[in-house]
């Protein structure tokens, strides 16, 4: 993705026709392209199979990664959250497109085209993001506050770099939240960002994830993920208003050694009678050892590793209601 987004903010002329005003609107999941000064766009949605335009929906104007296709990304949403409260996702496909006016002309035109033939709950609007995407859903949305009611970021590649003044100067005026992996490639630059935007007055809540990478297959199509997600969105709606990790969803986990040889030993902090299951998987998803015990305080699972072939493996941890994966690679 070679465009420097630099300042965006949308001249946006909105007519806000119900769905029974249009002639038939799409469901499900589908495509529309628009010729955007001689490079054809292409605007991807996804629909609820049971839309009904007498009710009004959530938004997720959603954003690819570089080289990531918007049919992907909503499917992501799709498969994330969409499904799950029957939102209405928009994600336009910025691949093709040479200059900032090009993309510029993508955004409005898909933000009107939304508005115009569905029925859009206005108080819940999100922009979002991953990689690219994820910096470009905090440039709009914070020059944009008015038109997005939140923005949530995952692995998101942006710094203090691409924030303008105009961002600075909007920072209190729309919720955000970002997920971020501790091993991403863009750790530091983001991590920065991140702990400065509370320092500016900004609402934000923050989710580091231990062990998770900027493209990370195994993190962003887990249970895991889908959970961080809604909570995101719930803390961006102020359906939720903590920016601190719930008390069940914080359990210390310690894996050592890790790489390992002989031995690895998973320990988990959990409440005295919460179920603690350890599962240990082979990068097929194939469990390899399994341990299950009722926490009276730590517990401890000790899962010899001599007879496994060296390589990456996952411990999938489940505490009471709350579920983590860790990566473990097991050497010679």
């Amino acid at each position: 993705m070679n465009l420097l987004l630099r300042s965006v903010c949308l001249v946006v002329v909105v007519t806000f026709l119900t769905a029974a005003a249009a002639a038939q609107p799409n469901t499900g999941r589908f495509a529309e392209s628009f010729d955007n000064g001689g490079v054809t766009s292409v605007i991807n949605y996804y629909i609820p199979e049971d839309y009904d335009s007498t009710k009004t929906y959530p938004l997720f104007f959603a954003w690819h990664g570089a080289g990531m296709a918007g049919s992907a990304m909503r499917d992501v949403m799709y498969v994330t959250i969409a499904q799950r409260i029957k939102a209405i996702v928009v994600a336009p496909d910025a691949n093709n497109l040479q200059t900032n006016e090009q993309l510029n002309a993508l955004i409005g035109v898909s933000y009107n085209r939304v508005h115009q033939l569905y029925s859009v709950d206005t108080t819940k609007r999100i922009i979002t993001g991953f990689s690219w995407g994820g910096q470009l859903s905090f440039q709009v949305g914070l020059q944009n506050p008015l038109l997005f009611n939140g923005i949530i970021g995952f692995a998101p590649a942006i710094g203090t770099g691409q924030m303008t003044q105009t961002m600075w100067d909007n920072i209190g005026r729309i919720r955000m939240a970002t997920i971020l992996g501790d091993q991403d490639f863009n750790y530091t630059p983001v991590d920065q960002l991140m702990k400065e935007i509370p320092n500016r007055g900004g609402a934000l809540l923050y989710i580091v994830k231990p062990g998770v990478e900027h493209v990370d297959n195994t993190y962003f199509n887990s249970q895991e993920f889908r959970d961080d997600y809604a909570r995101c969105y719930d803390y961006v709606l102020g359906i939720t208003t903590t920016a601190q990790t719930p008390a069940s969803l914080a359990h210390d986990i310690r894996i050592a050694p890790n790489p390992a040889r002989d031995f690895v030993r998973i320990s988990v902090d959990a409440t005295t009678g919460e179920t603690v299951l350890v599962e240990l998987r082979d990068i097929r998803g194939a469990v390899v050892s399994r341990a299950e015990a009722v926490a009276s305080g730590s517990v401890n699972a000790t899962i010899p590793t001599t007879a496994l072939p060296p390589g990456l493996y996952m411990a999938r941890i489940t505490a009471g209601s709350a579920e983590y994966l860790r990566k473990v690679l097991v050497v010679r």
